[in-house]
């Protein structure tokens, strides 16, 4: 449970919350190295969420921009069904 001790030490330092005596013990839960890593995957993971999150927001918003055009304009729908788009 090494790992899991670490991670959580990694996720209250995103947060920038703790104790100064828990602060004081990090150097001791273990390797570097690993909470680096550790600090490394976890920005990846956030930052993916973030891309993901963005993407489907902006696919929403143009499904939907679409729609209304084609509501509003009835010819739109038949010139993108001749294009073949």
């Amino acid at each position: 449970m090494n790992l899991l001790r670490q991670i959580k030490t990694v996720l209250w330092s995103f947060v920038g919350l703790g104790r100064r005596q828990d602060m004081a013990d990090i150097p001791g839960r273990g390797n570097p190295l690993v909470l680096i890593l550790i600090a490394f995957v976890l920005v990846l993971v956030f930052l993916g969420t973030l891309a993901w999150i963005a993407h489907s927001v902006t696919l929403a918003q143009s499904a939907s921009a679409t729609y209304q055009d084609e509501k509003r304009h009835p010819k739109v729908a038949q010139v993108v069904d001749l294009i073949g788009g």
